[in-house]
Parts: structure tokens; C-alpha cells; sequence
């Protein structure tokens, strides 16, 4: 098994918040490093995850795909760390928010590049999540198909910003909306995958035809479209959590709950 991890965006909005802060070392750290280098607890968000892939006895490769503008500092990361698997930083080239690939578009660079053909965990370089991954591919194991997260935010309005998923019987995924105006449901995407070969090899398939290449969430509208798919829950009262480091307030929010 295998391992993605997307952090190729250029967080502008955390960045340009973080020029309002008084002087301070935070300060400095969330203007001058990529979002998933930003401290949780002492530790860089990446650092989480990887801690995190490094639970799966059976995965044996992570893959992180930057831009030009952050390898460096990636790659800076990535030779203090020493990690209990084989890490590999990836360049997608891009050198500017306006030329950026995209999610889906870096996902198959990495498949392309790296020859994969195995099932593969696919995480977003900029959340937080506090629960046992392996909780989440024994149900992928279970359920023998390709799988996201999910959320219930408990309310409409709050579940706009982020891709919302409706459920049908065994957690099937029976539709999918980036970001809507008006949402059917309050379950929110949380930006976890774990794609089985088949349908990862479906990325080709996709892009091909011309589809939007950005978030990952307009894939997964168009896989649970064309094979079944399956969304595992966070259940909330066993302490599980998830932040989507997209703003100063969530990155805030999220440091005072980790310490």
C-alpha cells in the first residue's frame, strides 16, 4: 500500500492573516512555511499524518507532492524527520497559486511518476485529525470498495464551505456536492481516501475527459458515479476530530484543542 499526501497549494488566506498578528515567532512561522509545516502541538500538521501512515504495518511508501516555490522547505522537513517509512518529496513544477496544477491533477502526477498500481491512502497535507487511521482501512477492508471520510457538522450552514456527501443504506455514497449554496445533508467530505487500485487507475479516465482537475472532492463525485463508494463516520462522542486548517480561527481553534 501507498501513500499521498497533497501539499502543492500556496495557502494565501492563512498567510495573509497571519500579517495582522503582533510580531512573534507564530507569526513569522505562518507567513514564511507552507500550511502543512504550521505547528499543532509542537509539531508540524504533516508531521501528524505521517505519524499517523506510519501506523498502517502494510504501507511502505509516502509520496508528498509540493510545488517549486516550498520543496525546499519540504525537503528540509523531510531530512530531520526520520520516519519508520520510506518518504519522498515530489516537485509538481508549479511556481505560483495561479499556475498550480490542482488535487487531482498532482494525484496523477504522483501515479504516473511513481508507477502505482496498489490501493493508496490519499490525505490533505492541511488536516488535522485526531482518531485511529486503522479504524478507518479495517473499513475499507470491510467494505472491499474505495472510501472517504465524513462529518456531520450538524448544521446546513456550516457544511457549505466543504464538499457534502448523501448517504444511502450501508453508507453508500449516492451524491456529492462541492461546496453548494444549498446542501441536502449536513455530512461534510473530510479530505481522507483510501482508493483501491482499479479506481485509482481512474484518475487517467477522469482527466481525460476533461473534468475539473482541483479539489479532490470533484473525483470523488465522479468515482461514487461510476462504481460504489463508501464513507466511513466520525463518531464525535468516542472524541474523534477534524479540522481543515483553512483560515487563522480553525488553525487557533485547532491548537488550543491539541494542547
Amino acid at each position: 500500500m501507498k501513500s499521498i499526501i497533497l501539499a502543492a497549494g500556496y495557502g494565501t488566506r492563512l498567510a495573509k492573516a497571519a500579517e495582522s498578528m503582533e510580531e512573534c515567532e507564530l507569526k513569522h512561522i505562518l507567513m514564511n512555511n507552507p500550511k502543512p509545516l504550521a505547528p499543532i502541538n509542537g509539531k508540524p500538521i504533516l508531521e501528524h499524518l505521517v505519524k499517523d501512515l506510519e501506523s498502517i504495518d502494510s504501507l511502505d511508501e509516502i509520496f508528498i507532492i509540493t510545488n517549486d516555490s516550498h520543496y525546499p522547505k519540504y525537503e528540509e522537513w523531510r531530512k530531520r524527520y526520520h520516519s519508520k517509512k520510506r518518504i519522498e518529496i515530489i516537485n509538481d513544477g508549479t511556481t505560483s497559486n495561479e499556475t498550480r496544477l490542482g488535487a487531482i491533477r498532482d494525484i496523477y502526477s504522483v501515479i504516473q511518476q511513481k508507477n502505482i498500481h496498489e490501493d493508496t491512502v490519499v490525505l490533505c497535507g492541511d488536516n488535522v485529525m485526531s482518531w485511529d487511521i486503522k479504524d478507518f482501512l479495517a473499513y475499507f477492508k470491510q467494505m472491499k470498495h474505495s472510501v472517504t471520510a465524513t462529518m456531520d457538522l450538524g448544521s446546513k450552514e456550516a457544511v457549505k464551505r466543504f464538499g457534502v456527501l448523501e448517504l444511502g443504506p450501508y453508507n453508500r455514497i449516492i451524491g456529492f456536492e462541492e461546496k453548494p449554496q444549498n446542501p441536502k445533508t449536513t455530512f461534510a467530505s473530510v479530505s481522507v481516501y483510501i482508493f483501491r487500485k482499479d479506481d485509482l487507475a481512474l484518475v487517467d479516465t477522469y482527466l481525460k475527459k476533461g473534468l475539473n482537475p482541483d479539489a479532490p472532492g470533484f473525483f470523488i463525485q465522479w468515482l461514487s458515479q461510476q462504481t460504489d463508494m463508501y464513507a466511513y463516520i466520525f463518531d464525535q462522542n468516542k472524541g474523534q476530530k477534524w479540522f481543515d486548517i483553512g483560515d487563522l480561527e480553525t488553525y487557533k481553534l485547532a491548537c488550543r484543542t491539541y494542547k
